[in-house]
């Protein structure tokens, strides 16, 4: 299927003049039920798809060059083997407006971007009308499947220490589907509420969290992900009991620059999990939970090693990689446990161990003998277990659990 941009040379081109290179960006695609695709990005000159040609504006002055951000943003519908069936562009004026992220949840098509306000202050998703500033800021907006505009909600930024800018790089539902997350990069400030405003902490970009309602847009909360340095939030997993943000801070120690960090439902942070070490520069790029398995993205240079692995890779130049967990006993996305079970399915018989808070848990072996033995195979603690969980406090370190006979491997960390 060939889909494209005009590239005739803009009428003020300059170095340009030979033509339009690069006049779109799709950031996202989402599938619903029926294998309907719904692509969505920013458009800087008209699109075409199927003979028909899908408007661009915010573009009036652009001279072709791809470094200048205007445009504006689309959603291009197709069915199940490509064929154009419908598409919308947003309305109204601003420096520009894309979109970045798409999900359908529920049978509803939930979208989110960024825009600069271009002081005209409004700009629209079909019927939908939102009133920005001539800041940075946020969008999200939820559609039938048909295109139709449900609700959508304006985000604004705001310019703190002379920086206001965001990049957006996640959205993400909880398991229950009533909230969503929105995660990425902050200099400035992002606007909570009338009397709540978030802001970085260095000033480069710093890693935010903004959590919305999926029901009628409206934004609950919001912080940035203890940042010191550089670094982003690039996934987010909300459950009953807690949330955990995926993403890199290069104001940490070498241990934790990339991270997992936990917080409880109200967003305070409880606890931060290093997942590589590394000192070239790592960076995150995504992550994807099933059960209590956990896989993410990552890049560096230089060496890396793994907690509770004796695995090391090490090269000068930038590598991508995957690296694969396993949190034994814990349900991230509640796919067995259901809400509100907490940690452990408790209905198995398997025995679970895992760590949380500086703890070892040991789940599931009530009446058997149980032996905690560390990373150079001394006993540590020898108890018989007495209630369904035993919790001991541990020094940060790998440690190995004998419970009758089944042996189970967990990394403790403070």
């Amino acid at each position: 299927k060939l889909a494209y941009c005009d590239t005739t040379a803009r009428d003020n081109a300059t170095f340009y003049n030979y033509g339009t290179p690069d006049a779109f960006d799709i950031y996202d695609v989402a599938v619903d039920n029926a294998g309907n695709y719904y692509v969505v990005g920013r458009i800087k000159a008209d699109f075409t798809i199927d003979t028909i040609t899908i408007p661009s504006h915010n573009n009036a002055t652009w001279d072709g060059d791809s470094q200048v951000s205007c445009g504006n943003a689309f959603i291009l519908k197709l069915d199940s083997e490509g064929n154009y069936v419908s598409h919308l562009v947003t309305s109204g004026s601003a420096k520009y407006d894309q979109l970045k992220t798409a999900t359908v949840h529920n049978g509803k098509l939930y979208v989110a971007g960024t825009y600069k306000g271009d002081g005209t202050n409004s700009f629209g998703l079909g019927d939908k009308s939102l009133t920005v500033s001539s800041e940075n800021g946020m969008w999200v907006a939820c559609l039938n499947l048909d295109l139709s505009a449900l609700w959508a909600t304006a985000i604004p930024g705001a310019t703190v220490s002379g920086k206001n800018s965001i990049q957006l790089e996640t959205m993400d539902f909880n398991t229950t589907g009533d909230r969503f997350y929105l995660g990425g990069g902050v200099q400035g400030g992002i606007v909570i509420s009338e009397t709540k405003t978030v802001s970085s902490q260095s000033t480069m970009y710093n890693g935010f969290v903004v959590e919305v309602n999926a029901d009628n847009g409206s934004v609950l909360n919001g912080i940035v992900a203890q940042n010191k340095s550089i670094g982003k939030t690039y996934g987010i997993v909300a459950n009953s009991d807690s949330i955990y943000v995926y993403g890199y801070d290069w104001g940490r120690t070498n241990d934790k620059k990339v991270f997992l960090d936990s917080y409880d439902l109200t967003l305070t942070p409880a606890h931060q999990y290093g997942l590589l070490n590394n000192n070239g520069m790592p960076t995150a790029w995504g992550c994807a939970v099933d059960g209590d398995k956990m896989v993410v993205a990552f890049r560096g240079r230089n060496q890396f090693t793994f907690p509770g692995s004796d695995d090391t890779y090490s090269n000068s130049i930038y590598q991508g990689g995957l690296l694969f967990l396993e949190f034994p006993g814990y349900d991230f996305d509640e796919s067995a446990t259901g809400p509100g079970t907490g940690l452990v399915n408790t209905n198995s018989s398997e025995v679970h161990v895992y760590s949380q808070f500086g703890k070892l848990l040991i789940a599931g072996a009530e009446g058997q003998d149980v032996s905690i033995f560390n990373a150079t195979g001394a006993c540590v603690a020898h108890f018989t277990a007495t209630s369904s969980t035993e919790s001991i406090s541990l020094p940060q370190g790998f440690y190995v659990v004998r419970a009758g006979a089944i042996c189970k491997k967990a990394l403790v960390q403070k």
